[in-house]
């Protein structure tokens, strides 16, 4: 019990010696916040770039589903020629059905990282970009730190630089080109 005492005590002294500490640093810093999920889920090239993802999704599920229904007609098909057929070359039929099937399945996969990859890529240029627009106001308005917002129990909203690195953000949103981060979802083979 004293231990779990003595541990408790020095965490809490440690953490109200940190905090004025750093409640007196900050008088002299010049430090700000910025929010960068809120910037990848609500700028205009965000947006844009999700509403890219979801139209492609959309034709490659409609790809898939056109596959799978190709691939239940050939089932029953081949589940109708079980009668018609000797066992040899029902085997035959089986086996080119499940590497069409596996087929299908390895384009599903590769297809699903793809468009995850898209996303990572996407991530990495749009925070390469918050970078170079917080470095920007850094140097001009001669910020200390700057911190993610996720990263602060509180700050004030006098010190939240978000709503100027979204301006930014939107302001160059046509040098963001999204055709060279998607796969092309026609690829499924019928």
């Amino acid at each position: 019990m004293f231990i779990k005492n003595f541990f408790f005590s020095i965490v809490f002294s440690t953490s109200i010696l940190i905090q004025f500490s750093f409640a007196e640093l900050s008088k002299s810093l010049n430090i700000v916040v910025i929010d960068i999920q809120y910037i990848l889920k609500n700028s205009k090239p965000s947006i844009d770039f999700q509403k890219t993802l979801d139209r492609g999704r959309e034709i490659f599920q409609k790809n898939i589903n056109e596959e799978e229904k190709a691939l239940r007609e050939a089932e029953r098909l081949l589940n109708l020629k079980r009668e018609e057929v000797d066992d040899n070359e029902f085997k035959e039929l089986v086996k080119e059905f499940e590497k069409k099937l596996e087929n299908i399945q390895g384009i599903v996969q590769k297809s699903r990282q793809e468009l995850e990859q898209s996303q990572q890529n996407f991530n990495q240029i749009i925070i390469k970009t918050i970078e170079e627009i917080v470095q920007k106001i850094s140097l001009e308005k001669e910020i200390d730190i700057v911190l993610k917002s996720d990263s602060t129990f509180y700050n004030a909203n006098s010190i939240d630089l978000t709503d100027k690195v979204l301006k930014e953000i939107n302001l160059k949103q046509l040098n963001f080109n999204f055709k060279n981060m998607f796969i092309k979802t026609d690829n499924v083979s019928k």
